[in-house]
């Protein structure tokens, strides 16, 4: 919030947190013995940050063994730089669900200051998958907050059937899908509904947006306003 509020001298308080600490502090303490694999892996998380994980495709494009990455990203989730949202696993379906971590970086303005993007305007491809970000980034910090024990997954087929968040409430999953646009179709509920189909345990079915009035669709997904959902229904739960 400091930095939010600080005005014109934000950006450069972000600037010097990711020189001083992502990139000096950890190189220094020697967590990350090389350095310049280090420098060229920050950047590239940053930038894939939320994403699902493709390590093989990483190592290409960095020119950093596939080894060596998953141990860079084990020293941001130690860190506690990055989060690992697990993927869903299940023994009931017979489709190919991918089995890819998403990794998201503690905080957006941080990792908008590794990739140089702080002081930019944003497109409306990055909102959308900054938004999409912040949104797990809330549903998790709300989590450890209020100490519940609940799992985070997501969800995501070789046919690209996707769900960003399963929370796993023990008795029943909660499947979320984000989407950054004020309207809502249901041809946007096909991820919800591939993943009904292989749950173990009932689910109810959400989607989160920035529109301003509440949903209900033929199979019982429900869209609500992204602030409904944060503040009043998932701390019903």
């Amino acid at each position: 919030p400091g930095v939010y509020l600080n005005g014109a001298e934000g950006p450069d308080v972000l600037s010097s947190y990711t020189t001083i600490y992502l990139r000096e502090e950890i190189q220094a303490e020697a967590i990350a013995k090389n350095i310049g694999s280090y420098a060229r892996f920050l950047d590239l998380a940053a930038e894939v940050s939320g994403d699902w994980i493709n390590y093989s495709k990483l190592a290409s494009d960095s020119e950093i063994p596939k080894e060596t990455i998953r141990r860079f990203y084990s020293i941001l989730e130690e860190t506690l730089i990055a989060f690992r949202v697990p993927p869903f696993r299940s023994k009931k379906s017979h489709r190919r669900v991918s089995q890819r971590d998403r990794i998201l970086f503690f905080d957006l303005g941080v990792r908008n200051a590794v990739l140089g993007l702080h002081r930019s305007e944003l497109g409306p491809t990055e909102k959308g998958k900054l938004f999409e970000h912040w949104f797990l980034l809330q549903c998790l910090y709300f989590i450890r907050s209020q100490k519940k024990d609940w799992k985070l997954m997501s969800y995501r087929t070789d046919g690209g059937a996707e769900v960003d968040l399963i929370v796993d409430l023990g008795k029943k999953y909660l499947a979320v899908e984000c989407k950054y646009g004020k309207i809502v179709s249901e041809v946007q509920m096909r991820g919800l509904r591939s993943f009904e189909e292989i749950a173990n345990k009932p689910v109810e079915k959400w989607v989160v947006y920035q529109g301003e009035s509440s949903q209900t669709f033929t199979m019982g997904e429900r869209a609500v306003p992204y602030r409904d959902f944060l503040l009043k229904i998932l701390p019903e739960y």
